[in-house]
C-alpha cells in the first residue's frame, strides 16, 4: 500500500478546494492511504472523466467498500491485484454504492457475491439502477429520440447513439443483489470505530450519497461521490 506521508504533502487549491495529497494518486492495483483507516483506490474508466475514486474503510472483520469502478476488465483486473497484493485475505463487510451510475456500481454485484456483502444504498439510486438494468431493449425509446432532438443533437450524433441500441447500461455492471439495506439522509453507519454520517442530495444523480464523519482528536473526514481529481479538504 502506498502512502503519502504528512510531511511530503505539496498541497494544491482549486475552486475553494484544497487537495491535501497535491499530484499523487495511487497506482492501477495498489491503493494509498489518506487518513488511518481509510485507503483510496483509482480506477480507470472509459470517457472525458478517466478515472473513478473508490474507497476502503477499516471495520471490524474487514473493510467497508465505498463504489466500485465499471464493469470492465480493466477494473476488474484492478481489484483482483488489490486483493492479491495490498489488500491479500481483506474480506469486504459491506458494499456501499454511493449512486446508481455504472462507473459507481458496476462491480457491486460482482463484491456482493464474492465476498457475501450486503449492498447498502438509498432507496431511490438502487431503485433507478434495478430499472435501468432490467429496461433493455433493441431500439432507442422514441421519447429519447425526441429528448436527443429537443438537446440539439445533430442527426449523425443521433444515428451514432441510435446503432448503440438501448442496453448500455446494462453491459457495463454486474447483476445487482436482489435485496439491499435501505439508508436515508441522516443515518448513522457504524464502520469500525468511526460513526459515519449519511448525507444525501439530488441533482448529479436522483438520492446521491456521501458520507462524513468526524473521529475523535482528528480533522472531519469526508467520502464524496462527485468524481473528482484526488481527496478534497474543506
Amino acid at each position: 500500500m502506498a502512502t503519502a506521508p504528512d510531511t511530503d504533502f505539496a498541497p494544491t487549491s482549486h475552486k475553494g478546494l484544497t487537495y491535501p495529497f497535491g499530484g499523487a494518486e495511487p497506482a492501477s492495483g495498489e491503493t494509498m492511504q489518506v487518513a488511518p483507516g481509510i485507503d483510496w483506490v483509482r480506477l480507470h474508466i472509459p470517457g472525458p472523466l478517466r478515472h473513478v475514486n473508490c474507497w476502503l474503510l477499516a471495520d471490524t472483520d474487514g473493510e467497508a467498500l465505498v463504489d466500485t469502478g465499471m464493469n470492465t476488465a480493466a477494473a476488474r483486473d484492478a481489484w483482483k491485484a488489490i486483493f492479491k497484493g495490498p489488500k491479500a485475505n481483506t474480506r469486504i463487510t459491506k458494499m456501499i454504492g454511493t449512486h446508481f451510475h455504472p462507473d459507481h456500481i458496476g462491480l457491486a454485484g460482482w463484491m456482493c457475491d464474492h465476498h457475501a456483502a450486503p449492498l447498502i444504498m438509498t432507496r431511490a439510486e438502487w431503485l433507478t439502477a434495478r430499472m435501468l438494468a432490467a429496461d433493455a431493449r433493441d431500439s432507442v425509446p422514441h421519447e429519447m429520440l425526441a429528448f436527443w432532438r429537443g438537446a440539439g443533437w445533430a442527426p449523425e450524433q443521433i444515428d451514432h447513439a441510435t446503432a448503440k441500441g438501448w442496453a448500455g447500461f446494462r453491459k457495463i455492471i454486474t447483476p445487482l443483489p436482489l435485496s439491499y439495506t435501505r439508508i436515508e439522509d441522516g443515518d448513522t453507519l457504524a464502520i469500525g470505530t468511526r460513526d459515519w454520517r449519511v448525507v444525501t442530495g439530488s441533482g448529479h444523480s436522483p438520492n446521491t450519497r456521501a458520507c462524513t464523519t468526524k473521529p475523535a482528536a482528528s480533522s472531519s473526514r469526508a467520502i464524496r461521490s462527485s468524481p473528482g481529481s484526488a481527496p478534497t479538504s474543506r
